[in-house]
């Protein structure tokens, strides 16, 4: 059991690994990393492979909605999908919410800096209407894959730790 559990965690650390750097260089999450994981997640987890299952179900339904309006592309919904599979959705789940707190600290901080608090906060609400309007804001576009593998390590690091 230890062995396995080194093993999906190794999977999951090359996985996090790999993908950031292809998110980084062209902004995608290529399905060649992300659907094997999946499927190795399920496979590991021996009796227990339907709750993978679920998990990585979950994990993708957690990100559907983002990417259906165009916030998120689908390979941030399959990553999220594939951690799921290989820890749980709890763990992958809070990983993803410490993401997106990393990534909007870090767009935050770099706009802040870039042109001043006041014109980002006015942008940021001008974006927020747009959504709500179900318009996709234009702008910038930010690789999430790095995001995620902080908020994953840092969710896995908060379990070991606690």
């Amino acid at each position: 059991m230890v062995r396995i559990t080194g093993f999906k965690y190794g999977v999951l650390f090359v996985l996090l690994a790999v993908t950031s750097v292809t998110d980084m260089k062209d902004f995608r999450i290529r399905n060649v990393y992300t659907l094997p994981a999946i499927a190795l997640g399920v496979l590991l987890a021996g009796p227990g492979w339907k709750a993978a299952l679920v998990d990585a179900g979950a994990g993708f339904l957690l990100f559907l909605p983002v990417a259906l309006i165009g916030l998120a592309g689908m390979g941030d919904a399959k990553l999220c999908a594939a951690a799921a599979a290989l820890i749980g959705f709890q763990q992958a789940g809070l990983g993803a919410w410490l993401g997106t707190v990393y990534c909007a600290l870090w767009v935050a901080w770099r706009e802040a800096k870039r042109e001043g608090v006041g014109e980002w906060v006015k942008r940021q609400v001008y974006a927020m209407v747009q959504v709500l309007a179900g318009r996709v804001p234009e702008g910038e576009k930010y690789p999430f894959a790095p995001f995620f593998a902080a908020g994953v390590v840092t969710a896995l690091l908060w379990g070991w730790l606690s």
